[in-house]
């Protein structure tokens, strides 16, 4: 497999990046895994070709936390194979929550009581800081950005290949990991060949069925392997002379044996008082979760953390800045959808790709009608929109209106329609399509902050300063979204690419015209009537043309 060859290239190269950065004693944070079993290969590779430049670990480090600890039948072999100290941290899930110490430096650190981000980080954290007290040690390899660059979670596995490339690299875009953040509180350095800049450039170069397929999988310690679906396949044949590389896929927290503390009957004869959410101001879901709130608190007992973030928006589970415009995911305290937005619909493709990015999110479409159709698209007939939300599965609000009304009217309008999603869905924002023409942003910012309703603007397609719309419209077509265009401007846009299928040829031929392919300038406009955010497709039929001058419409009858 020419995919697995260049895995072993690149890791190698990056381990021999990692380690000529610096000298001395160094240990690896060793779960028994994939990732960090192949990082171990590489470096008795590298201790092969050169031994003195390349030296072997001073030891290897790994934390049980429980008897059920996944990672104990395989880091222990992978460390005797290894031929160094294996230094293994026996602790149980209720000293992990009664070291304060230790649990104050992963909350104050990492700035979150987000109960999956401490149950995975409780670990790395105890393995760095009892080695640097004991040994003086402060360098530490790990196997960090495996699981992201090469489908090594299960939710890419049902992707298709434009969607797994897609969310690959949205995933990769926002990696953050906890060890480094940790060790670097502790005075150590903490590195990952997977994070070296060659590997993520070559990591992204691969697709779906180079890191995804079905192989024998020992899917329970000391089973026989099963023929199962898995990610990471390039790695796992990268580095075959691993002990672990057909082992599963196990967090942090279930190799360590951490995730105990995820189950309720690790709490349920615990006294553990959870504060009420409006007194507290965050939303506290289990006594987990409180748990770590009140160390949260011993750590900013204020409640709040300075937002490192300018232009996001607050979560709805704590009131914090999410990381991200783009992101449905508290960093902080954990919640997800962390916004409850309002989708601004018009039926064409822009919008029902940022619904699609953001679907987890949205509770329902508001659309501009006049008549019977949609406003912005005089060709689109009310009941093919209300298809469309039938289909998505969600609530569709209405403005309709005449075609040319005053401005004023229009903003009254939308101002009534935003306070009845506001009582109906407890809405934060509204999502918009918009690309790149900041102008039409700031004009919608604006006209939102104007009406004093407490709500956001959400764009997750945009980008600041003018963006390849064309690697856009192919993930669109790609993804499986089909639309017909349904609206030229003709000082912008032949009337030939009225009727036709937004679909690869398409967009080649808007190239070759100057046209943007995603008609971001108001060249063309859509009506998508199938792809991966309808349940079932959209059925229609093409009626007559009707030409107002600049504008011509190809309008469509529900069939």
């Amino acid at each position: 497999m020419a995919s697995a060859a260049g895995v072993r290239k690149e890791l190698i190269k990056a381990t021999r990046d990692v380690l000529d950065q610096e000298d001395g004693a160094y240990g690896v944070i060793l779960s028994g895994g994939v990732d960090t079993a192949a990082v171990v290969e590489a470096i008795k590779l590298l201790n092969d070709e050169d031994g003195s430049r390349y030296p072997l670990p001073d030891l290897v480090v790994t934390v049980f936390a429980s008897e059920d600890a996944t990672d104990r039948k395989y880091a222990p072999e992978v460390a005797k194979a290894f031929g160094v100290e294996h230094r293994i941290i026996e602790t149980t899930c209720e000293s992990l929550i009664a070291n304060d110490e230790l649990l104050d430096l992963c909350v104050a650190t990492l700035e979150t009581f987000d109960g999956m981000e401490l149950r995975n980080s409780l670990i790395p954290a105890l393995a760095i800081k009892t080695v640097v007290e004991e040994t003086g040690i402060r360098r530490f390899l790990t196997g960090d950005g495996s699981d992201e660059l090469l489908g090594g979670y299960s939710f890419f596995w049902g992707y298709g290949d434009e969607e797994f490339a897609i969310r690959r690299k949205a995933m990769v875009d926002g990696m953050s990991f906890s060890a480094p953040k940790v060790g670097a509180k502790l005075g150590a350095r903490v590195v990952s060949p997977y994070l070296q800049k060659s590997f993520i450039d070559f990591g992204l170069t691969l697709g779906k069925a180079d890191c995804i397929g079905e192989r024998p999988i020992e899917l329970y310690p000391g089973y026989p392997r099963e023929l199962h679906q898995t990610g990471k396949l390039c790695l796992r044949e990268a580095f075959p002379e691993s002990l672990a590389a057909w082992r599963r896929k196990d967090p942090i927290e279930v190799g360590s044996g951490s995730t105990l503390l995820s189950k309720p009957g690790f709490w349920e004869a615990k006294d553990v008082d959870i504060p009420d959410a409006n007194q507290a101001k965050v939303v506290i879901r289990d006594k987990e979760h409180a748990t770590y709130f009140k160390a949260f608190l011993r750590c900013f007992p204020s409640g709040r953390v300075e937002s490192k973030f300018t232009g996001t928006q607050p979560c709805v589970g704590c009131g914090h800045d999410l990381y991200s415009d783009k992101t449905l995911f508290c960093r902080t305290c954990g919640a997800w959808p962390a916004r409850r937005m309002l989708m601004s619909w018009s039926s064409g493709k822009d919008s029902c790709w940022a619904y699609y990015v953001m679907k987890g999110g949205i509770k329902a479409l508001m659309t501009n009608t006049s008549g019977d159709h949609v406003k912005v698209h005089k060709s689109v007939p009310l009941t093919l929109l209300r298809e469309q939300a039938q289909s998505i599965g969600l609530p569709l609000l209405e403005i309709n209106m005449e075609d040319t009304v005053p401005n004023t009217v229009y903003e009254k309008a939308v101002k009534q329609k935003l306070i009845s999603a506001k009582e109906q869905f407890d809405i934060t924002s509204v999502c918009y399509g918009d690309l790149f023409v900041t102008e039409i942003v700031e004009w919608r910012k604006s006209s939102l902050e104007k009406m004093d309703l407490g709500l956001h603007a959400s764009f997750p397609l945009y980008t600041k300063g003018e963006i390849e719309t064309r690697r856009v419209a192919l993930e669109m077509i790609r993804s499986g979204l089909k639309a017909i265009v349904v609206v030229v401007d003709t000082e912008q846009c032949g009337v030939e690419f009225l009727g036709r299928e937004f679909d690869v040829e398409f967009v080649e031929e808007c190239e070759k015209a100057g046209v943007d392919p995603c008609g971001e300038n108001g060249e063309f406009h859509t009506f998508v009537y199938a792809g991966p955010m309808f349940t079932v497709p959209i059925s229609f039929e093409q009626g007559g043309v009707v030409d107002e001058g600049r504008f011509v419409y190809q309008t469509l009858v529900g069939s």
